[in-house]
């Protein structure tokens, strides 16, 4: 094991490739008419309407899985997705993802994120989508009674509103898995590859550069813990802190339904030591790279002060 092996955030880039537009982006009409809100109920017109949905569904669920983006709102979508059209220099933003993101909410790839339930969501997912599917009808139905109440008003299916905050589950679930994967793969980091522990601050590392999305970041890490893919553990006497891979069934690594056994204070102490050790060589290591750095300094400046002498000496020369 190599003591140095600290983490450094521009060795662990992830290789994020560009993200494709589909090709009906590029037809401005096309897209124009997309990003307009929805004027008439689905029963009018089924196929304008769903086509619509699964356009905008597909799309936000193949961004956010390319970029692991974990957490959305409407606001930020509609800056995502804002486009700027070469015919007529005109810049738009969708206006119907309130709805959208209404029927991901029902079709479970979507859950509030104030009810989210960071263990266990398959319950939570089914529950939303049944409240969804019985609410929207009411609400929509009240808001075109409103309407038809006034004679000045023209009849007009408007957005709902979808305010606050989004969890992309499908995200979620399929990063999670490829984000224990890969740093599992990069066990030199780790602590002690037996005991599959790295400190907490290399592993901080790790999440930043796969979830570069603080709020994301922040749902993964706390779905890592409440499904028992990693634990926090605090060091006796240095109290450092560190993070246990645990195996169990529901890890994308194991490979045993039995669960990894507790961690003893023995054990404790061991990883302990191990880190004090990794500490002490860290410093050691920037004391000497800081005193290599001195030394050029000086080096350079000697150098400077020679060739100021020389310059000096033959201009004088010169003057003979």
């Amino acid at each position: 094991m190599n003591i140095n092996n600290h983490v450094k955030v521009t060795d662990l880039k992830w290789p994020f490739s560009v993200f494709n537009m589909p090709s009906i982006w590029f037809k401005d009409e096309d897209i124009y008419n997309l990003m307009q809100s929805f004027k008439r109920p689905r029963h009018i017109d089924p196929s304008s309407y769903d086509f619509k949905i699964n356009f905008w569904s597909n799309l936000i669920l193949k961004y956010c899985m390319h970029h692991h983006i974990l957490v959305i709102n409407e606001s930020e979508l509609q800056a995502i997705f804002t486009k700027e059209f070469q015919s007529s220099g005109m810049i738009s933003k969708p206006l119907c993802l309130g709805i959208v993101l209404q029927h991901m909410i029902g079709d479970g790839k979507l859950q509030e994120a104030s009810k989210f339930n960071y263990s266990g969501n398959l319950a939570t997912k089914v529950m939303s989508g049944l409240i969804w599917s019985i609410t929207a009808p009411i609400k929509w139905g009240y808001n075109k009674l409103s309407l038809s109440l006034s004679s000045d008003i023209e009849v007009e299916y408007d957005e709902v509103q979808s305010l606050g905050d989004f969890v992309v589950l499908d995200a979620l679930r399929m990063g999670q898995n490829e984000f224990i994967k890969w740093i599992a793969e990069s066990d030199k980091y780790h602590i002690s590859p037996q005991l599959n522990v790295m400190t907490l601050s290399d592993f901080d590392k790790f999440l930043f550069c796969y979830y570069p999305h603080e709020a994301s970041r922040n749902v993964a890490r706390q779905t890592l813990i409440s499904n028992r893919f990693i634990e926090i553990l605090t060091l006796p006497t240095s109290g450092s802190q560190v993070v246990r891979f645990i195996v169990n069934a529901e890890n994308p690594l194991s490979t045993t339904n039995s669960e990894s056994p507790s961690v003893d204070r023995q054990t404790l102490e061991q990883i302990n030591a191990i880190v004090n050790l990794r500490n002490v060589a860290s410093r050691l290591a920037a004391d000497e790279i800081e005193v290599e750095t001195k030394l050029d300094a000086i080096k350079e400046r000697v150098r400077s002060l020679l060739r100021a002498d020389r310059f000096e000496f033959i201009i004088h020369s010169s003057n003979i």
